[in-house]
């Protein structure tokens, strides 16, 4: 068991608050096949970036750039039918007061909200999309903004991601950073969120891991 204190919590969406692995990777599967490339590459690069990394990375014509963002980000707005809340995820944010918490992830603004709103997931006061930044994970622009929004120090606030490239973002921005599940590594890492548990103290939260 290990504990944390720190003033907010820095929360990933996809992967981590939302199980949308299924709808992600069945998008990435269309896009690869539509341009002769093998879906696992593009499956795992694409995993906690932002589309228009992928796209740019895997687009056979770079010609084709803007046709698959209007594609791509359509499928975002439409595509929930697969997506499911984490266990744990909605009981961890409601033990955290409003102003403390915040979503950084590599969706489009958008459609990151409506994708909460599908699993019945509250809305955040605070979410950084994709196209809120210049650059996404794994650059630490996204988390940067959360706590300069939430008005708390990076070093103060504590990120749960589940990949590599979002514990990296988290890290860049001079977070603490904890791995959710077995894809991605760090020192401090749960199965689970039903493994973390959240105190309020005073100004602070004392976060604990039942596995780390």
């Amino acid at each position: 068991m290990v504990d944390v204190e720190v003033r907010a919590i820095l929360f990933d969406m996809d992967g981590t608050l939302v199980d949308s692995t299924a709808m992600v990777e069945a998008m990435w599967t269309e896009f690869a096949v539509a341009n002769g490339v093998d879906p696992r590459d593009v499956i795992s690069f694409a995993h906690g970036r932002p589309s228009r990394d992928t796209i740019a990375k895997f687009a056979a014509h770079a010609s084709d750039t803007d046709h698959w963002l209007t594609t791509i980000g359509a499928w975002e707005e439409d595509r929930f039918d697969d997506v499911a809340q984490i266990p744990g995820a909605r009981a961890l944010v409601a033990a955290v007061p409003e102003g403390q918490w915040a979503i950084v992830t590599s969706a489009l603004h958008g459609p990151a909200r409506r994708r909460l709103e599908a699993v019945g997931f509250p809305s955040p006061a605070v979410l950084i999309g994709a196209d809120d930044v210049v650059e996404g994970k794994p650059s630490p622009e996204g988390y940067l903004a959360a706590a300069a929004v939430l008005g708390v120090p990076p070093e103060q606030c504590l990120v749960f991601e589940d990949t590599e490239a979002g514990l990296a973002a988290g890290r860049a921005a001079g977070c603490t950073v904890v791995a959710v599940g077995d894809q991605a590594t760090a020192s401090m890492r749960v199965a689970s969120l039903t493994e973390v548990s959240v105190e309020v103290v005073g100004q602070k939260l004392r976060v604990t891991l039942n596995r780390a």
